[in-house]
């Protein structure tokens, strides 16, 4: 047998990498269609999240229960709107390997949670009990399906360590 078919033939014999991340590989292009709904939202709450902070500020917001109104607020926007739909949407451009848990953490969790503890104070201060309600319950069932998106499709994500 020749010396380069040898070479050939062990050449195949590697095992290919699970995950390449070259080419077509990040970004939108293979993202599965759920987690491109996954990816669109979470771009609109942080375009939206940017454009609303003076009235943030100024009115405030409901974390976990408590009213937070002015700096504070702002504090919490940057960190959970920038800093975290930020982090989500850079884990799920590049596949990171945490996303997937960062992404259940933050629907699943922060935002579901902090919508449940905030519904009594906001049907108080809105005066419209039923439509609060609704609007909240409507909210917490759209941020359990992302959290299911993102879960079903965990297989997705893989091979890479935290980088910039």
């Amino acid at each position: 047998m020749p010396r380069h078919a040898k070479k050939a033939s062990h050449a195949r014999a590697r095992k290919a990498p699970k995950y390449d991340f070259t080419g077509t590989t990040i970004g939108w292009e293979p993202l599965p269609t759920q987690l491109k709904i996954v990816f669109i939202f979470s771009a609109l709450g942080l375009v939206i999240s940017l454009f609303s902070i003076r009235t943030i500020v100024a009115s405030g917001i409901n974390l976990f229960g408590l009213q937070l109104v002015g700096s504070s607020a702002a504090i919490a926007t940057i960190v959970l709107g920038w800093v975290g739909l930020g982090l989500l949407l850079y884990g799920m451009w590049y596949r990171e390997s945490w996303t997937w848990q960062y992404g259940m953490g933050y629907f699943g969790l922060i935002v579901v949670l902090n919508r449940i503890l905030a519904i009594p104070s906001a049907a108080a201060q809105s005066g419209a009990v039923g439509a609060a309600y609704t609007g909240w319950v409507f909210g917490i069932l759209v941020n359990i399906a992302l959290a299911y998106f993102i879960y079903k499709n965990k297989d997705y994500f893989g091979g890479r360590s935290f980088r910039f």
